[in-house]
């Protein structure tokens, strides 16, 4: 495990929460209200995730061990990078403006109910990979409904 630093050298934008599945980082910005969301909000996610690749982590640790300085650059192999906005549900039309307007790869809306949690999701073709990522969740956790538009 190494840690991020919280700037990047070329610019970018640290994301909320970053997720991995086998070669692909999930860089995710997230907000209550995505109109909130900065403008190129997907190029600056994926730009800091690139540049951290670069960069030597001051610090690692290997599972159960304490952290430990660190000088080296920790290879990794190829990857992929699809940016994701996630914010509160507020309409179909947000979403698909929210997914253009701002260079993201996808966008989550999140919609809470007494019963059901649902995460309404819309990709462009590059982000297509989070579909089945999330169907895969769904399986895992009830009250959990994933519409895909």
């Amino acid at each position: 495990m190494e840690s991020l630093p919280r700037v990047s050298i070329v610019g970018g934008k640290r994301p909320d929460h970053i997720g991995k599945n086998l070669d692909l980082f999930l860089a995710i910005e997230s907000k209550g209200d995505g109109r909130k969301l900065e403008k190129e909000i997907g190029e600056n996610l994926i730009k800091y995730v690139m540049s951290v690749h670069e960069t030597i982590p001051t610090a690692k640790r290997e599972k159960g061990k304490h952290w430990k300085s660190n000088v080296n650059l920790i290879e990794i192999p190829d990857f992929q990078v699809i940016s994701i906005g996630a914010f509160l549900y507020d309409g179909f039309s947000g979403m698909e403006a929210l997914l253009k307007s701002k260079g993201l790869d996808a966008v989550m809306a999140i919609e809470f109910n007494d019963l059901v949690t649902y995460i309404h999701v819309m990709t462009t073709p590059r982000g297509k990979v989070l579909n089945y990522i999330l169907e895969q969740v769904c399986l895992n956790i009830g009250n959990l409904v994933i519409k895909i538009y």
